[in-house]
């Protein structure tokens, strides 16, 4: 320690001491250290999705692991400037980031037939493990890999505009079927009665009253 700091010294620098050098490096290495087991991890994970069968995947479970990992990025982003695989691991992690609400999609349960021709139309034909090539719909146990194989991030724009869709028609179906479990006596109300009234002028003709005009 005394010879670091004459050596300090001798330059002008104020002398730093040898506690605080050994924190500065052993962070140095720990960041390096964790940015590439993070590199291996994440790669072995990712591996594993996207080689198993599509419906085993769960959403919450990769949702949690792409945010974990870009954390990672981020925060050794600060100390690790200039280091290459920073910028290998965000790539990696970013990839997933986009591909995540592709997943979302083909994991919707509001999906119609109608949907999932048009997911078949937009994707376009996938090779199967015999290397066959097929709509989606016609492969049950797809994998990600596969779809990654075929470049299906260049269609997730229309991808997303089929799931939203999708979601807006059901909402307009639970709307539309609660409102007929109204008028039939079902659903969160009792069946309506309405209060008719013979029109003042005339004959014959029945006009329902301002209860029931409220009501309706």
């Amino acid at each position: 320690e005394k010879e670091l700091t004459r050596f300090q010294d001798s330059f002008g620098y104020e002398p730093t001491p040898i506690q605080e050098l050994k924190d500065e490096v052993a962070k140095d290495i720990n960041d390096k250290v964790r940015l590439w087991t993070s590199l291996r991890d994440w790669e072995s994970i990712t591996r594993e999705y996207s080689e198993k069968p599509f419906k085993e995947i769960e959403i919450s479970e990769v949702d949690q692991e792409i945010s974990k990992y870009d954390l990672v990025g981020r925060q050794v982003m600060r100390t690790q400037q200039g280091n290459l695989v920073v910028p290998k691991l965000r790539n990696k992690v970013e990839e997933w980031q986009f591909l995540f609400p592709v997943i979302k999609t083909l994991k919707n349960t509001v999906l119609k037939d109608h949907h999932k021709r048009e997911l078949d139309e937009v994707i376009g034909k996938v090779p199967d493990v015999n290397g066959v090539e097929k709509s989606l719909s016609e492969i049950p146990d797809f994998t990600l890999g596969m779809l990654i194989a075929v470049d299906v991030l260049s269609v997730r724009e229309e991808i997303k505009d089929i799931n939203n869709r999708a979601i807006q028609e059901d909402r307009l179906e639970q709307m539309l079927l609660k409102i007929e479990q109204i008028w039939m006596g079902g659903g969160i109300k009792p069946v309506m009665k309405f209060q008719v009234n013979n029109h003042k002028d005339v004959k014959d003709l029945y006009v329902l009253g301002a209860a029931s005009v409220e009501e309706v």
